[in-house]
């Protein structure tokens, strides 16, 4: 790792693993979007009435205040996804495991490039089916599951101290353990031993700098959203061309965002991973 000394130098490292593996990630970003858009439009039925109706009632979305707003258009949303449940499943079912084939395939990458200075697309394409994806879920269910489960609680107080207190504490040690993934995704530990290496390595002025993190990374993700969001407007606008245009920007901006996050992860994964890890025979090893 002479190129990536994680351990002194996080953030520059990090930002020099984002540079190198951003285009190949943005390739499989757009296989990736390709693919869920072509299984979408075969399984999900036409839902042009629906839509057609959601798209009159935005018309006169004037006319309502908008917690009254919100209430009626969740209650939309839903209504469009109980009527084609049966074709929307398997489309969540496709999308969560097209998700960690991508994690699969960035922490082969980034493992890649920072153990050997690979950064190839396809050096980082062996091994996407494998038993990581199954503790992807399991960590899935138990941190995320955990974590929906106390906001649901402290959403049902409605007390706005105790919904701030929940989202400058809790928040950051849940986003702390999506460290839990690099560790399946390039340390092939299981979901068990995934969970103890993140655990054992939190402190509070770790989950401090990552509440910081997270404020800085909202804004900056907010800026680069509306940014983007009214170039892809007037770009959707230009005839023939204008709406693949929107969709490229659109997917570029997801893989520079997604790449960021799972580049920081890797940072901190080898940051906090003891020098003796590294040469443990029982670490996956991926090959070009």
């Amino acid at each position: 790792m002479e190129r990536y000394n994680f351990k002194d130098e996080l953030t520059p490292g990090v930002f020099r693993l984002l540079g190198r593996v951003l285009m190949p990630s943005f390739i499989m970003s757009l296989i990736f979007v390709v693919i869920i858009a072509g299984v979408g439009m075969v399984i999900v039925p036409d839902l042009s009435a629906e839509g057609e109706d959601f798209k009159t009632f935005l018309e006169s979305a004037a006319e309502y205040e908008s917690d009254e707003l919100t209430g009626i258009m969740q209650e939309k949303i839903m209504n469009i996804f109980s009527l084609n449940m049966g074709s929307f499943i398997p489309l969540l079912i496709l999308l969560v495991l097209g998700t960690f084939i991508f994690y699969n395939f960035s922490y082969n990458l980034s493992r890649n490039e920072v153990e050997k200075g690979n950064n190839s697309f396809a050096g980082a394409l062996g091994n996407l089916f494998d038993k990581r994806i199954l503790h992807y879920l399991v960590l899935s269910i138990i941190i995320g599951g955990l974590y929906q489960f106390l906001n649901y609680l402290v959403q049902m107080t409605g007390n706005a101290f105790i919904l701030f207190i929940f989202a400058v504490t809790v928040g950051p040690v849940y986003y702390w353990f999506s460290l839990t993934y690099a560790a399946v995704g390039i340390g092939n530990m299981s979901f068990s031993e995934a969970l103890s290496f993140t655990q054992s390595e939190l402190t509070l002025g770790r989950v401090a700098r990552v509440l910081g993190i997270s404020i800085l990374l909202s804004i900056a993700l907010a800026v680069a959203g509306v940014i983007v969001g009214l170039l892809g407007i007037l770009v959707a606008n230009i005839p023939v061309v204008g709406v693949f245009l929107a969709a490229f920007m659109g997917v570029f901006l997801f893989a520079i965002f997604s790449v960021f996050i799972l580049s920081g992860f890797t940072g901190l994964y080898y940051r906090y991973l003891p020098d003796a890890g590294l040469e443990s025979e029982e670490q996956f090893i991926v090959t070009d």
